[in-house]
């Protein structure tokens, strides 16, 4: 409700005996006019006129939340915004039952898009379960949008709270239920993934890869020579022996004229061998690195041509070498 205040007509200053008399003259005078009537009403029971909005109290006359009558629902529906908190549930099984004040008369109210209901659990769910809005039909609980609830995803004694969807209620916040399943995880960064240890499902982060980039290749060392390449693998932050590990050649500057192979083409070395026709290299891991030995005794290395399949030896220099290794 608005209250104008509007001046009225005033005697001319000779009428008054003294300033009192003109002051009480001059209050007399004020106009004040209500605009628009009244229009919210306060308490823990409902107005009796139905046009006006209810601002609900508890019996000490604390705020709770606003209301206005609903002509479709003919009951008062508190506002769409609100949050709406039910206390303690009922039902059995999984199938949850909640019954707000002011209740709820329709479906259309109570399941309308967008409302949000909170309620404590009073057992753990055994699986796929419903909730109840006072009496007017149960809608299906779903996690993750479209997925139906596991057993003891919702506990006893849990603070859950649901938004309805227009179909189903969504359960806000992380299930209670922790049980990894691989189709609920998320790689993570830097080449790691979470493994399965025995029986156990997806039980550590392990770094999974290592593979040279194009910046830390390495010149092929002469013959009697090593290289290693430290690979980082990891389980749980410990370095761990890699399950597969080789080295390989990578053409860098192109070759095509002598063995037909051009700028990134990748053999492994166990591919290429030696002039002599000796094994010319051997490949080994640890779990820090993954090494190249060059065989004091052999040349090379030779390769099968590109294209001809003839026995050809690379231009050592536009080659290097690189490792991969896997855990």
């Amino acid at each position: 409700m608005r209250i104008e205040l509007a001046p009225g007509t005033l005697p001319p200053p000779t009428c008054y005996a003294d300033e009192t008399e003109r002051f009480i003259a001059y209050v007399a005078a004020i106009i004040a006019t209500a605009i628009g009537g009244i229009q919210w009403e306060v308490g823990s029971s409902p107005p009796s006129d139905t046009t006006l909005y209810w601002l609900v109290t508890d019996t000490d006359g604390r705020p709770l939340y606003a209301c206005k009558y609903s002509t479709a629902d003919a009951a008062w529906v508190r506002l769409l915004s609100d949050v709406i908190w039910c206390g303690d549930a009922t039902g059995t099984s999984g199938n949850y039952e909640v019954a707000p004040i002011p209740v709820f008369t329709t479906t259309a109210s109570a399941y309308k898009y967008g409302r949000v209901y909170a309620f404590k659990v009073p057992h753990t769910n055994p699986g796929i379960s419903t909730l109840n809005v006072s009496s007017l039909g149960q809608r299906t609980i779903k996690k993750l949008v479209s997925t139906d609830l596991a057993a003891g995803d919702i506990l006893v004694g849990q603070i859950v709270m649901v938004y309805f969807d227009g179909t189903n209620f969504q359960l806000m916040g992380p299930v209670a239920n922790r049980t990894i399943v691989a189709g609920d995880v998320t790689p993570g960064t830097d080449e790691q993934f979470l493994c399965s240890i025995g029986a156990t499902i997806a039980s550590v982060w392990v770094t999974r890869e290592y593979e040279t980039q194009t910046a830390d290749l390495k010149s092929i060392p002469a013959a009697g020579s090593a290289e290693t390449f430290p690979h980082n693998l990891q389980k749980e932050g410990v370095a761990v022996k890699p399950k597969f590990a080789y080295c390989w050649i990578e053409c860098t500057s192109d070759d095509s004229g002598a063995t037909g192979y051009v700028v990134g083409d990748r053999i492994p070395v166990m591919a290429a061998y030696s002039g002599g026709g000796t094994a010319w290299c051997t490949t080994w891991s640890s779990s820090t690195q993954v090494g190249f030995v060059f065989s004091s005794g052999a040349t090379g290395p030779n390769v099968s041509h590109k294209t001809t399949g003839a026995s050809v030896a690379i231009t050592a220099g536009k080659w290097k070498l690189g490792a991969s290794a896997h855990w």
